[in-house]
């Protein structure tokens, strides 16, 4: 069997990760000089509380030492495998898993071994290891999940929004006029994943009104045969705004919702305050679909 491996910036819940048997990297987190490995040295809900004590974070690509490591501790068993990257419009991780497998490549040339970059942040992320690794475990090939993976490359989309746009401020995403008028209008920005990259699609006024306006778009793109498909909702340190979310779309679409929590990687560059959801806009292929249940 395939094994799916993959990076920190996922925010897959630990259940998942462990039915799949999903290898996760940690992606570096570092605050005032001192690095920790995200899910290893800190957790999401300690970064939170530094945050909101006024603590800033950042984040930094994988070592390409971790990525030989592991890889070659698969290598050498003989254990094909495709690695599941992080958006490379966000991080420069991709870029040294590609350097590590350049190199193990030549030493173990009967082991089949692939990085892919998921130009999905998150969630998104999420959902696409989440697939690949139902897929691996019901008996897809290495060709064939790498066939389910493009697909899921042109057809999973974001949606996030933050209630607190300082953080977004701090890491230069956002200008501070646009943060200064979002907290005096209350004005929340809902922030798709395009090519890669983040960037604001629209803005909406209050809470209420993007719980709404997320739903629609889901909605939108979902309106169809979609029972054999699963979304996965992102929730922050509050659990509430994203059980807001989960039941405007439970009364309005089909899909299997997961929730799950964000962790340092991407909170480190949102904050506490965050709720979204990754989904499909098209339907999974029937000769994909038998490899994708769950």
């Amino acid at each position: 069997m395939t094994k799916i491996i993959t990076d920190s910036g996922c925010d897959l819940s630990s259940d998942i990760i462990e039915e799949l048997g999903i290898d996760i990297l940690s992606i570096i987190v570092t605050n005032n000089g001192t690095e920790y490995r995200d899910i290893v040295d800190i957790s999401s809900d300690k970064m939170f509380e530094m945050q909101r004590a006024g603590e800033s974070f950042s984040t930094s690509q994988i070592p390409l030492y971790d990525y030989l490591v592991k890889f070659e501790e698969l290598a050498k068993n003989n254990q094909d495998f495709i690695y599941i990257s992080l958006s490379s419009g966000v991080t420069g991780c991709y870029n040294n898993s590609l350097l590590a497998i350049e190199e193990l490549g030549k030493k173990y040339p009967g082991v089949k071994m692939k990085s892919v970059d998921s130009r999905c942040a998150s969630v998104g992320s999420g959902l696409m290891n989440y697939y690949a690794a139902l897929a691996a475990k019901n008996g897809a090939s290495f060709n064939q999940i790498l066939e389910i993976i493009e697909y899921l490359k042109a057809h999973i989309k974001h949606i996030f929004t933050v209630f607190d746009m300082e953080h977004l401020y701090r890491g230069g995403r956002i200008s501070r006029a646009s943060n200064c008028v979002g907290k005096i209008l209350n004005i929340r920005p809902l922030i798709e994943v395009r090519d890669g990259k983040l960037e604001v699609k629209e803005l909406v006024k209050g809470n209420k009104k993007t719980y709404k306006r997320i739903t629609e778009i889901i909605e939108k793109s979902t309106n169809r045969n979609s029972k054999n498909e699963t979304i996965f909702i992102i929730c922050g340190e509050k659990l509430e705004p994203a059980e807001e979310l989960e039941e405007n779309l439970a009364g309005k679409i089909d899909s299997n919702i997961k929730m799950q929590k964000v962790g340092c990687t991407i909170g480190a560059h949102t904050g506490p305050d965050i709720i979204g959801a990754a989904y499909l806009d098209a339907d999974l292929p029937d000769e994909l679909l038998k490899y994708l249940e769950d």
